[in-house]
């Protein structure tokens, strides 16, 4: 009897069987995946998506670094002015050793404050006469270069002079922030030319055409197949910093000068 009532339990249970998928199931699953042409259509509309979307991230990535490299150009200037301040006035003197990247170091310290990130060709080796282990700021990569002041030089040394003043320099003659009449606009700083050709310099010398051979006056947002165009970062005397467009710094006035009648000498750039 326990064999039999055994078998009829077993016979009793229920059974599960799956129920057929319905038919619009059975189409969604044998259907079949992209053709070969759909793909191929697929990759070139990102394609061209990705062609429209990465001159804006590079704009944007270039805007980032001149903005950046406005900020390292301010803190320079600022720099000079407490320079100024603690010597009576007086800007750093022009000499052949501690250069006025050394002698304001204390007022800046960071050595990366020197170099532009959009400037990829400054590196150490394009420094004249650099100063080494003893006078690092000299030595490390730069992309800023100090107005030189010409007109101010010549009307004391003398157009003749001026060839010693540049090579051996001269601590006694310095010009003073009060020499500078139009201080909002004339230039504190700008940026050097370190490309291979060019002459960088630590001074910007427009008696000896550092505009053409060691000032880059197209360093952000330039035409990526001529190199011109564009502009550079310029600080001022006054401390604000300008982004000016090629050519702008000497026409229609020569913002490197400091009087009047060589700022209304008007100077185009090729």
């Amino acid at each position: 009897m326990q064999i039999v009532r055994r078998f009829r339990l077993f016979r009793t249970r229920p059974r599960f069987d799956l129920a057929p998928a319905p038919d619009s199931q059975r189409q969604a699953l044998a259907a079949p995946g992209f053709t070969l042409i759909e793909l191929l259509v697929v990759i070139g509309i990102i394609s061209i998506l990705a062609s429209m979307l990465l001159p804006a991230v590079s704009r944007a990535k270039g805007s980032a670094q001149r903005i950046s490299c406005l900020n390292q150009e301010k803190q320079l200037t600022l720099a000079l002015h407490m320079y100024a301040g603690d010597n009576n006035g007086y800007y750093p003197p022009r000499i052949t050793t501690n250069r006025w990247c050394t002698t304001l170091r204390q007022y800046y310290q960071d050595l990366k404050i020197l170099k532009c990130p959009s400037d990829i060709w400054a590196k150490a080796s394009t420094n004249a006469a650099a100063g080494g282990a003893l006078r690092p700021a000299e030595s490390a990569p730069r992309t800023y270069l100090i107005n030189g002041f010409n007109d101010y030089y010549r009307h004391i040394v003398g157009k003749d002079g001026m060839n010693d003043l540049r090579r051996l320099g001269n601590k006694e003659i310095v010009i003073k922030e009060g020499n500078i009449p139009e201080p909002s606009g004339t230039i504190a700083f700008g940026e050097r030319d370190n490309r291979q050709g060019a002459a960088p310099q630590y001074n910007m010398d427009f008696d000896m055409l550092d505009d053409l051979t060691g000032l880059n006056q197209s360093m952000h947002s330039n035409s990526a197949r001529t190199g011109r165009g564009g502009g550079s970062n310029y600080s001022m005397v006054d401390g604000h910093v300008e982004f000016l467009r090629y050519g702008k710094t000497f026409n229609p006035v020569n913002l490197w000068a400091v009087s009047p009648e060589e700022r209304n000498v008007a100077i185009s750039s090729p």
